[in-house]
């Protein structure tokens, strides 16, 4: 099974053109299919959670294209601290079914040893209370880190000892919250299922002034309304000015469309 020149080409320009929406909460923004050799592991995760859901939709066949919501509706459950325990049942599920479907559209060569592991990935997130924190992703970015401590080919292991020993001794710095100003930062969803751009950062009486989103639609409908993972899509003559508490609004990203907008809740733990 691929996919022609042409939808390759397509599916990377609708992948640029998702630069500027992606928030400075992630490490990479979206780069084309010709790049997919140097992507690094949270570019595909970013593409499994978020963008392939748009730049897939109308480019694959639409079988194809509900396969991968299957997937990335399972991992997005699984992800997410707040919807593993109550939806894991249903991510089992989800994945059962991404496996075996697996089979009939790409062959048996589709069921290989790391898509069977998928069908222990709901145990090991009820068991973790998410995906994240039995992720490797902590373990590999603290490579380099470890890199910038040996200074030449001698003795590696004995200058990464001797830099560890050093910064034992050492103050620990305070990281300072930097908070952004940029539209692509404004994204938020409320908890009742609304979306809303947070037009002005001074706070009043613990909240922010935000241009809220009503009367939302689902993006998808299978295998599941795509509200389950927080994504909504709103036309744009749906919107009112309010005060929201901070303590109510959590991250997403927004896309927009000619006549819309379309938010999605940062799933996994940033």
């Amino acid at each position: 099974m691929r996919i022609s020149a042409g939808k390759f080409q397509e599916i990377s320009s609708r992948l640029l053109q998702l630069k500027s929406p992606i928030p400075s909460i992630f490490a990479h923004t979206p780069r084309g299919l010709d790049e997919l050799e140097r992507w690094k592991a949270t570019e595909f995760r970013q593409f499994l959670l978020y963008t392939g859901r748009l730049v897939l939709k109308g480019v694959l066949r639409e079988d194809l294209y509900n396969h991968f919501l299957t997937f990335s509706v399972a991992i997005g459950l699984l992800v997410c601290p707040t919807l593993v325990q109550p939806h894991h049942h249903y991510a089992q599920n989800l994945l059962q079914y991404f496996v075996e479907k697996g089979c009939e559209l790409y062959g048996a060569t589709f069921l290989v040893y790391n898509t069977h592991t998928m069908l222990h990935l709901s145990t090991d997130a009820i068991r973790f209370k998410s995906l994240d924190n039995c992720s490797a992703f902590v373990f590999e970015n603290h490579l380099q880190t470890i890199k910038k401590m040996v200074r030449s080919g001698k003795n590696s292991l004995a200058q990464v000892a001797n830099r560890l020993e050093e910064n034992l001794n050492r103050p620990i710095a305070q990281q300072k919250n930097k908070s952004s100003k940029k539209r692509k930062d404004q994204a938020y969803q409320l908890d009742d299922g609304e979306s809303c751009e947070v037009v002005a950062m001074v706070e009043k009486e613990g909240k922010v002034l935000c241009r809220v989103y009503g009367h939302p639609e689902p993006l998808f409908s299978e295998p599941c309304s795509s509200f389950l993972v927080g994504v909504y899509k709103y036309e744009k003559r749906n919107m009112v000015m309010e005060w929201i508490p901070t303590t109510k609004i959590w991250r997403a990203i927004q896309v927009e469309r000619k006549s819309s907008t379309i938010f999605m809740a940062v799933l996994h733990q940033v």
